[in-house]
């Protein structure tokens, strides 16, 4: 291969393998037929965060997350609040498109007894 059709080559094996993680992460994502379990609230934020990772960069949003070490488990489904999170944050950087100036997204959480609390701030 000349070098021209060695750098188009490297850019279709990136993007394969920018597709192929991706569609782990939906796998990951999608809903399971599961009984309800304790989950770690971060491992939730984290799941979402990386389904949004890649409009965070195209869009200039920093995703800024604040989990106290130490946070009780939920007793749940993890994909639930995975999905709220994912709608949570693609409503926020919808609204965040187009305005100017530093562009952030923040979650926090809070223990609030034997529950959890997250807020999320644009």
């Amino acid at each position: 291969l000349d070098a021209r059709q060695r750098q188009y080559l490297e850019l279709i094996q990136e993007g394969l393998g920018r597709v192929g993680v991706i569609a782990r992460r939906v796998l990951d994502f999608s809903p399971k037929k599961v009984e309800p379990a304790p989950f770690a609230v971060a491992a939730a934020v984290e799941s979402a965060r990386a389904l949004v990772e890649h409009r965070l960069r195209h869009d200039g949003v920093e995703l800024v997350v604040d989990l106290p070490a130490g946070l009780p488990s939920l007793h749940g489904d993890q994909h639930e609040i995975q999905q709220v999170l994912l709608n949570i944050l693609i409503n926020s950087l919808d609204v965040l498109v187009g305005r100017p100036g530093p562009r952030l997204v923040s979650i926090r959480g809070r223990a609030v007894g034997s529950q959890v609390e997250l807020m999320v701030e644009d």
